[in-house]
Formats: structure tokens, C-alpha cells, sequence
């Protein structure tokens, strides 16, 4: 075979198995389209995990999936979604400085927290120490952020109103829930449907309540006013049944 025949021979088979080698224009054509694809599946993935939208009002839900869920809540309710993201690869160290930092800011608002009859000496140790902040922490923090907090559970609602606008922290059987955005018709509909708590006492002596107050306190709370026979439960009946609920609930 002459030279220019072996030339044009490697020149065919050089042709044939170019489009299968690593070079950068195959490169290029074969991850352009995982390229345009993968930012968007992250984006999706992320938002379906950690966000989703109501479709029926202008209200976000926010999921934490941390440990201490009622601390997250409150952190995105003072500092925002966007904060939150920002530390996500080092929420370890966030938490602590968040905690810490908002200890002064409890003390600047020392005589408010006093007036809700809660120790501020208490709540700073908790929140430096504590692997879940609690109910109380959640109001001490509610007062020195200024923000207005309803938190719900089942049947009962409590109402931690400090700020111009509110957001409702839902705790459900295996998540909980932080609503975003104009929620003024559901803080209407929970504050006339649902059992209002207060922090210092969970209800009343039975004596406080007329026998229609504690019916309407038992529909609140989805306990059935009669027996199976249709026969009215009377007053003290009722009573211990809302107080043995509440017991459960709170």
C-alpha cells in the first residue's frame, strides 16, 4: 500500500472514531444538556423540601427538619427565609450565635418579660443551654423580637402578640409548620374556632364558667356535650373532660 493510501486509510479511521473520544467539543455536546437541566432539578428539589406555596391565599409554609423545630420557626420568623439559607452549611454555628446574641436583646426588654410574669434569668439559661427551647422561651423571645406569634396545636391556640404582623407556627402529629406572608384570616378564624391558652394557667376554676361557657369550651375543643344515650352532660362533667384534654394538649 503506498503512502498516500495508508494517509488516507488513518485519516478514515482517525474521522470514524473521533466522535466517541474525550475531547472538549464532544464534552461540551454531551453534558450541555445536563448542564442546563441540573440547576433547575436542584432548585425544585430544594423548594419541594424546604417550602411550599398555598395555593388558595398568599401565605408560604416552612418546614424545619433541625432538631429544635420551635427554635427555627422563631429564627425565621425574626431573621427571614433568606438568612436562613445563607447559613444553611453552618446552622450548628448560627444557632449558637443567634442564642447568644439574643440573650441582650431579652435583657433590653427586661420589664416587658417581667410584666408577662416570666423569669428572665430562667429563659436565658435555657436558651444558652437547653437542646429545645419551649413555649415560654418562645414568648420571652416573641416580646424582645416584637413579633406577634400564634402557635397552634389541634384545638388550642396560643397568642403571642408583640408585633404589627402575625405568623402561625403549627404543630402537627409528625412536623411542624411556620406560615409566612398575610395570614390575618386564619389568626381570625383560629382566635374564633380554637381554645385560647394562656401561659399562666391552662383554665379557670369551674367556678368561673356558667354551664353555657363550658359547653362552648368543650365545642371548641370537639368534646361531645351528650353521652351515647343523647343524654346532656351537666356542668362538672364537661369540666373534667376540657381539663382532661388540655392535660393531653398542652
Amino acid at each position: 500500500m503506498s503512502r498516500i493510501s495508508k494517509q488516507i486509510t488513518y485519516e478514515h479511521i482517525f474521522s470514524d472514531i473521533q466522535e466517541h473520544m474525550l475531547i472538549g467539543s464532544n464534552i461540551t455536546k454531551w453534558t450541555r444538556l445536563i448542564d442546563d437541566t441540573k440547576p433547575n432539578i436542584r432548585k425544585k428539589i430544594q423548594k419541594k423540601k424546604i417550602i411550599s406555596k398555598d395555593n388558595s391565599s398568599n401565605i408560604n409554609s416552612w418546614i424545619p427538619y433541625q432538631r429544635d423545630k420551635l427554635f427555627w420557626c422563631l429564627y425565621v420568623t425574626v431573621k427571614g427565609q433568606g438568612c436562613f439559607e445563607q447559613a444553611r452549611d453552618k446552622l450548628f454555628q448560627e444557632e449558637n450565635n443567634f442564642k447568644y446574641g439574643s440573650v441582650d436583646v431579652l435583657r433590653s426588654k427586661a420589664k416587658e418579660i417581667k410584666a408577662a410574669k416570666i423569669s428572665l434569668q430562667d429563659i436565658e439559661a435555657e436558651i444558652v443551654s437547653a437542646k429545645y427551647i419551649s413555649l415560654k422561651a418562645l414568648h420571652a423571645l416573641a416580646i424582645a423580637y416584637e413579633k406577634s406569634i400564634i402557635y397552634k396545636h389541634d384545638r388550642i391556640y396560643y397568642d403571642f402578640s408583640y408585633g404589627t404582623s402575625y405568623t402561625i407556627i403549627e404543630r402537627q402529629s409528625d412536623k411542624t409548620v411556620l406560615y409566612l406572608g398575610d395570614v390575618s384570616k386564619e389568626v381570625e378564624k383560629i382566635k374564633d374556632e380554637l381554645y385560647y391558652i394562656d401561659h399562666t394557667k391552662k383554665i379557670k376554676g369551674i367556678s368561673a364558667y356558667s354551664a353555657a361557657e363550658v359547653r362552648e369550651i368543650a365545642h371548641k375543643l370537639t368534646i361531645s356535650t351528650k353521652d351515647e344515650k343523647g343524654k346532656a352532660y351537666n356542668k362538672q362533667e364537661l369540666y373534667s373532660a376540657i381539663t382532661t384534654k388540655l392535660t393531653k394538649l398542652t
